[in-house]
C-alpha cells in the first residue's frame, strides 16, 4: 500500500515529466516551424538558458571540412560569431567539460576561458553535427540528471531542424552560385560581343577594365600587354591619385618576371620573388596571366575589393574566362593591325615598283650597226639593280649596269640616286672619267659605308665602231668574237661609294661584226639550285658560246640565258635580283 506522501511525489514528478514534454513538443514546433539556421540555434540556445537559468552559452555547426564554427552566442562576446575551429574529438553523449583533458579536446582550454560546463552534441543519425556549449547555472547548482535527459532530448529533436536548414542553407548557396555563375556568363557573353565588335585594341581594354571593375568593384585595375616580345603598361584606371606604382611597374626586371606568370594568383595567398613584391606592397590581391596559344601575352592586375571582399575561386576563374576572351580580340586586332599594315606597305612598294620600272628603258635605241636588249627581274617587289640605255646623239649610245648592295627598298632608293645621277652629268658632256668620279663622290655623300654599287658604264660610238667603258668594281662584262675569243670588260676603279675623289680609268676596244657583249649581275652567276650551287661564270660563257654559234639575236641570247638560270634554280625562290644587258654588232 503506497502511503500518502509517495503518491504526492510521483504525481509530482509525473507532472514535472509531463511539463517537459509539452516543452520539448512546443520548443520542437518552433524549431521545425523554420529553416532559418540562425533563428533555429538562437531558439535553441535560449529554450535552456531560460528554463534551467543558465549564464551564458553557444552553439557551434561543424562544416563538410570538419571544421566547427561558433554561430550564435548569449551572454558571450559577440566577436566570437564566425570563429572556426578543429575538433577532433567527437562524442555521441552529453559530457561535463571537466570530465574532458586536452588530449580528448584541444579547445578545452578555450571552453574553460569561456567558463563552458557542459557540450552536448547535436546529432543526426550517422554524424556529428553541431555542439551545443552551455555555462554554469546562476543558482551554482550542478546539472542534475533530468535536466540533462531534457537537454539530450532537446538537441536530438532539434538535430532534424537544424539538418534542415543545413540542407536549405546549401540549396540558397548552391542557388547563389548558380544565379553569379548565370550573371558571369551573361557578362561573359555580352562583353564577348562587345569584345568581338571591334579591332581597336585600346578600346577592347578599356572594355575589359570596366568591365571588371564593374563586376569585381575592384579599386585600381592595370593591364600590361605584349609589345615585341616585352610586356608593357599599356592601360590602367584607378590609379590616378598616386602614379608612384605604375611608375614602378615600368621597371625592366619587373616585366620581365610578369612575363613568365602562367597561372592566376592571389598576392597575400603566393610566395613573391623580390622582383615583383611591389605587387603586395601596392595593394594588388590578384595576377591574371592573358593567355593564347600556351602563351602569356598579357597580364591583368587588380587592387582590393571596394568592399574589402576578398577575391574567391569562382572570381579567378570568370577573370580567367574574360581576360583569355579579351586576349583573343585583342590578338585579332593586332592581326588586323599587321595586315593593314602589310597591304599599306604593299601599296607603296607597288607605286616604288611602278616608279623603279620607269626609271628603266621602256625601249632600246634602233641602230643598223648593232642590236640592244636589256631585262630587270627584281627579287622583292623593289630592286637594288640597275641598267640603262641613253642615246647620247645620232652616233653615240651609252650602256650602264648597276648593282647596289643589300635589296629591297633601301636598295631601290639609291638606286634611284644613281639614275638621276647619270642623267643629270650627261647633260653636261663630261668625259667618262669624270663622269664615273663624280658618280662615286655623289653615292658617298648621300650613302653610309655600309651601301655601295657596282657599277659598269660604256659609251659606244657607232660611226667608228668602238666602245670606251669603266668598271667600278662590277661583274667583269663578257666580250665574246666570232672567233671564240672572251675578252672581261674590268679595267676602271673602285666601286662607288666607298671613298671621296677616287681616279677611274678607260679602255676603248674595238668592235667587229657578229661581236657579242653582255653585261651582267651577280644575281645571275650567284642564282642558287637545291644542293646549294651557283650557276657561276662558266655555265653563263657557254650559254653565250652556244648563242654565237647559233648566231642568235641578242633577245634571244638573253631568253636562253634566263631559261636556263630557270631550269637549274627551279623550286627555288629567287634570292637576288637579275638583270642582263647586251647587244651585237651587225655590221
Amino acid at each position: 500500500m503506497i502511503d500518502s506522501g509517495s503518491s504526492k511525489s510521483l504525481h509530482l514528478e509525473i507532472d514535472q515529466q509531463h511539463v517537459e514534454l509539452r516543452s520539448l513538443f512546443e520548443t520542437g514546433k518552433i524549431l521545425n516551424s523554420s529553416l532559418d539556421l540562425p533563428t533555429i540555434l538562437n531558439n535553441l540556445l535560449l529554450t535552456p538558458m531560460g528554463r534551467m537559468m543558465i549564464s551564458r552559452g553557444l552553439v557551434l555547426i561543424v562544416d563538410d571540412k570538419k571544421t566547427f564554427s561558433i554561430q550564435v552566442v548569449k551572454g558571450l562576446d559577440k566577436d566570437l560569431v564566425g570563429k572556426a575551429y578543429s575538433i577532433e574529438y567527437h562524442f555521441d553523449q552529453p559530457i561535463l567539460l571537466n570530465e574532458l583533458n586536452i588530449a580528448q579536446c584541444k579547445l578545452k582550454e578555450l571552453f574553460q576561458s569561456l567558463e563552458i560546463e557542459i557540450l552536448l552534441p547535436i546529432k543526426t543519425k550517422d554524424r556529428l553535427i553541431g555542439i551545443l556549449a552551455l555555462g554554469k547555472k546562476i543558482t551554482g547548482n550542478p546539472y542534475a540528471k533530468n535536466e540533462l535527459d531534457f537537454l539530450n532530448l532537446l538537441t536530438n529533436i532539434a538535430s532534424t531542424a537544424i539538418e534542415n536548414a543545413l540542407i536549405v542553407q546549401k540549396l540558397l548557396t548552391v542557388n547563389k552560385k548558380l544565379d553569379k555563375k548565370i550573371q558571369e556568363l551573361n557578362t561573359l557573353f555580352d562583353i564577348g560581343k562587345e569584345l568581338n565588335s571591334t579591332l581597336d585594341k585600346k578600346k577592347i581594354v578599356n572594355l575589359l577594365i570596366y568591365a571588371i571593375m564593374g563586376e569585381m568593384f575592384a579599386t585600381r585595375c592595370y593591364v600590361f600587354l605584349d609589345n615585341t616580345n616585352a610586356l608593357e603598361l599599356f592601360e590602367y584606371k584607378g590609379a590616378e591619385k598616386s602614379l608612384q606604382d605604375v611608375t614602378s611597374f615600368a621597371d625592366p626586371e619587373f616585366l620581365k618576371i610578369l612575363s613568365t606568370v602562367k597561372s592566376a594568383m592571389k598576392i597575400d595567398e603566393t610566395v613573391l620573388t623580390r622582383e615583383i613584391h611591389a605587387l603586395r606592397d601596392y595593394n594588388i590581391k590578384v595576377v591574371i596571366p592573358m593567355r593564347i596559344q600556351d602563351q602569356t601575352k598579357g597580364v591583368l592586375l587588380l587592387g582590393e575589393k571596394i568592399n574589402k571582399a576578398i577575391y574567391d575561386d569562382d572570381d579567378i576563374g570568370f577573370l580567367s574566362t574574360l581576360c583569355n576572351q579579351a586576349m583573343i580580340s585583342i590578338e585579332n586586332a593586332n592581326l588586323f593591325d599587321v595586315t593593314l599594315e602589310k597591304q599599306r606597305m604593299e601599296e607603296e612598294l607597288n607605286i616604288a615598283r611602278e616608279i623603279q620600272q620607269r626609271l628603266l628603258p621602256e625601249s632600246f635605241p634602233e641602230s643598223s650597226h648593232l642590236h640592244i636588249n636589256g631585262l630587270n627581274i627584281p627579287s622583292r617587289e623593289v630592286g637594288g639593280d640597275y641598267f640603262d640605255c641613253i642615246k647620247i646623239d645620232e652616233n653615240k649610245i651609252a650602256l650602264a649596269i648597276g648593282d647596289v648592295s643589300g635589296k629591297g627598298a633601301p636598295a631601290s632608293l639609291l638606286m634611284s640616286n644613281l639614275h638621276a645621277g647619270l642623267h643629270s652629268l650627261l647633260m653636261t658632256n663630261t668625259d667618262i672619267n669624270s663622269l664615273v668620279s663624280k658618280l662615286n663622290d655623289l653615292i658617298y655623300a648621300n650613302t653610309n659605308l655600309d651601301k655601295f654599287i657596282t657599277f659598269f658604264y660604256a659609251e659606244i660610238d657607232l660611226e667608228n665602231n668602238t666602245m670606251v667603258y669603266c668598271n667600278a668594281g662590277h661583274n667583269p662584262p663578257y666580250l665574246l668574237r666570232t672567233d671564240g675569243t672572251c675578252i672581261e670588260l674590268d679595267e676602271g676603279g673602285l666601286l662607288l661609294g666607298m671613298m671621296p675623289n677616287v681616279k677611274y680609268a678607260t679602255q676603248s676596244v674595238e668592235l667587229n661584226s657578229g661581236d657579242l657583249v653582255l653585261m651582267f649581275t651577280d644575281g645571275v652567276t650567284e642564282a642558287m639550285n637545291r644542293m646549294e650551287q651557283e650557276f657561276e661564270e662558266w655555265r653563263l660563257l657557254e650559254l653565250l658560246h652556244q648563242a654565237q654559234n647559233e648566231n642568235l639575236e641578242i633577245q634571244d641570247t638573253l631568253n636562253l640565258i634566263m631559261d636556263k638560270v630557270g631550269e637549274f634554280t627551279k623550286g627555288e625562290a629567287q634570292s637576288d635580283d637579275i638583270t642582263l644587258l647586251g647587244f651585237k654588232v651587225i655590221g
